[in-house]
């Protein structure tokens, strides 16, 4: 009753009766937003759990070629979107879908920010999930943060792993696909691009499937 009375004369609009130990809340140097007037974090605190977080995802990308560190980092982001959003796994979390197709609003997106800050020792703002709308996204913004030169390694050995990895899984899905003949024509329009691309310019002796008219183009697929 003595709290209802003062909750009354308080003016507030909105008040909560809650036991806190504002000392512990401090030393944690993690403070919620909504205890940001209550409690002031110690800074020194605060500046070692963002050491320790980044050293902890630094340890588990030792080591690992770009490929590896990619799926680690994006592992990472799903998890924490998955207990966010009150999943039993990362499953639940569809890499290309948006955060707020999956679910996220204002709330929810601060307090996945927290949970990355926390995980990666990054200061990142509060519209995250806004600014790198999708869990890829958002990894790569993160692998970008956390391994800079690594992320930025993409005409070296790091590239070469990573397309390598791409064409692996390429071949791996399209075993005994069975597709019409004008998806497969598509299909090999974007192969011969990329060909050239990897090429660096259009070879003479390599054709060049753009110009090619479909007829020819189902002769090929026929293997005539």
């Amino acid at each position: 009753l003595a709290l209802f009375d003062s909750a009354v004369a308080s003016g507030q609009p909105v008040v909560v009766a809650a036991r806190l130990d504002t000392a512990a809340i401090a030393k944690s140097g993690v403070v919620p937003d909504v205890l940001r007037r209550l409690v002031r974090a110690r800074r020194v605190v605060g500046d070692v759990a963002v050491a320790e977080g980044r050293s902890k995802l630094a340890a588990q990308l030792a080591g690992r070629t770009p490929v590896e560190q990619d799926k680690i980092i994006l592992e990472f982001v799903r998890t924490q979107a998955a207990v966010v959003l009150g999943h039993d796994s990362s499953g639940a979390i569809t890499p290309d879908e948006t955060f707020k197709a999956l679910g996220f609003d204002s709330l929810s997106g601060v307090e996945f920010r927290n949970r990355l800050q926390a995980g990666t020792g990054l200061k990142l703002p509060a519209t995250t999930v806004f600014d790198h709308p999708t869990p890829a996204r958002l990894a790569q913004h993160v692998r970008q943060q956390v391994a800079p030169d690594e992320a930025n390694a993409v005409h070296g050995e790091g590239a070469a792993h990573r397309l390598m990895s791409l064409l692996t899984e390429l071949e791996r899905s399209s075993a005994g696909v069975a597709l019409d003949d004008q998806v497969k024509v598509t299909f090999l329009r974007r192969i011969s691009a990329l060909e050239r691309a990897l090429r660096g310019s259009a070879d003479a002796d390599a054709q060049d499937l753009d110009t090619v008219d479909d007829d020819a183009l189902f002769q090929l697929i026929d293997g005539n």
